[in-house]
């Protein structure tokens, strides 16, 4: 297979025959460039691998998946944001991206998307006797970029004395090793099972090897998280790489190494929460304000250059909006109330019974006030009219 990069545009043309092992090649590619791969299959399932039934690749989903024909060449185009990808004949490339290969960046280009699908598909969770199987030697597992990731995954399972191996964030794992080399006790971290029986999505639990204390006294062998009163040890897997995650028994890891006046590296804290700032006033001014104080302190109806829409703020925050409306002939009558939910988002607000503009226009209030009244206050369907809306009128917009 093909396999190029000239003027940072990379390009990898897919075998006329097939080829198990370059099928995943490109697939990886595609992933590591951001693209979801269409599998037919699982790849872990077939130690051959298995042929496209199409004689064909495609990258992507539903109809905006890229067919690459046997043969044809897979090229991308880097720009910032979303990449461009097109699909050209072995003539058509040829004749508009003539140069020499650059074999360096080519060859570290292909290592990097070989071993991104190599993760793709260990990177949940992948046992010790898993690896051992003949399904990781053969296929598209022969490939030696994907050799070198298992050897990779092994070291760590031998460095940790573990069975099991999850990808983490490097830097979570970093503080774990670090706290494991002080604490006074050996401990291993070992995943809740299932009721299947399976780990995958399970708390992982801190187990130490001998008895200790803390706060409370802890039993080798079991979660540092279980009560000193159960029967039953907690089922846990085999012994992971990946550290604990279970809260419980990183309070008691903490309480043990305060007991003997050790200190504990804490994940740092979460970033805040995005601020939800879509109920700010933009900096244009209003052609019109009014104050309603019937509604209490800081409420504003203002206006800008559109006539037809009342905003509604408090304390220079928007609360809703009052649109007026207009049927299919143009005739305006009526107004609609908006109420501001969060994130840009606005409730169409249904009037009440004695604020509709007609029987039978429950979305329709009869005046500006009215429905500013609802937005503010979403009374009930059956609650009566504030009388001070019987006499308010909004101020004219004489720009």
């Amino acid at each position: 297979m093909k396999f190029t990069a000239r003027d940072h545009v990379m390009a990898v043309q897919y075998p006329a025959e097939p080829d198990v092992v370059r099928e995943v090649e490109i697939r990886g590619l595609a992933r590591t460039l951001g693209l979801k791969p269409h599998v037919p299959f699982d790849y872990t399932r077939f130690s051959g691998g298995r042929n496209l039934p199409d004689r064909a690749i495609l990258l992507g989903e539903g109809k905006e998946a890229i067919r690459v024909p046997r043969g044809h060449w897979f090229i991308v185009h880097p720009r910032s944001g979303k990449p461009l990808f097109e699909v050209l004949s072995d003539a058509d490339f040829r004749g508009a991206f003539a140069g020499p290969d650059r074999s360096v960046e080519s060859a570290r280009a292909l290592t990097e998307a070989v071993a991104a699908e190599a993760y793709y598909h260990l990177g949940r969770q992948i046992e010790l006797r898993y690896l051992d199987a003949a399904d990781h030697t053969s296929g598209m597992w022969a490939h030696p970029g994907m050799q070198a990731v298992i050897a990779d995954i092994r070291e760590q399972l031998r460095e940790r004395d573990a069975e099991l191996w999850e990808v983490v964030d490097p830097g979570e794992q970093q503080r774990w090793d670090r706290n494991r080399a002080v604490l006074p006790v050996i401990v291993r971290v070992r995943p809740e099972l299932s009721r299947h029986g399976g780990t995958y999505g399970q708390a992982r639990h801190a187990v130490p090897d001998t008895d200790t204390r803390g706060s409370r006294p802890h039993r080798g062998g079991r979660a540092l998280c279980e009560s000193a009163s159960r029967s039953a040890p907690m089922p846990l897997g085999p012994v992971t790489v990946a550290p604990p995650d279970c809260p419980r028994c990183l309070t008691h890891l903490r309480r043990i190494a305060e007991r003997r006046g050790l200190a504990l590296e804490e994940s740092p804290a979460p970033s805040p929460p995005h601020t939800d700032d879509s109920d700010k006033v933009g900096p244009e001014r209003p052609s019109v304000a009014a104050d309603l104080a019937e509604l209490g302190d800081g409420w504003q109806l203002v206006q800008y250059t559109d006539s037809d829409r009342w905003w509604l703020l408090q304390h220079d925050r928007i609360r809703g909006y009052i649109h007026r409306y207009a049927n299919m002939s143009g005739n305006k009558t009526g107004w609609e109330a908006f109420q501001f939910t969060g994130h840009s988002r606005y409730r169409h607000l249904h009037a009440t019974s004695a604020a509709k503009h007609r029987p039978n226009s429950s979305y329709l209030w009869r005046s500006v006030a009215l429905a500013a009244w609802g937005i503010a206050t979403t009374p009930r369907h059956e609650t009566p009219n504030p009388t001070w809306t019987r006499s308010w009128r909004p101020p004219r917009n004489t720009s």
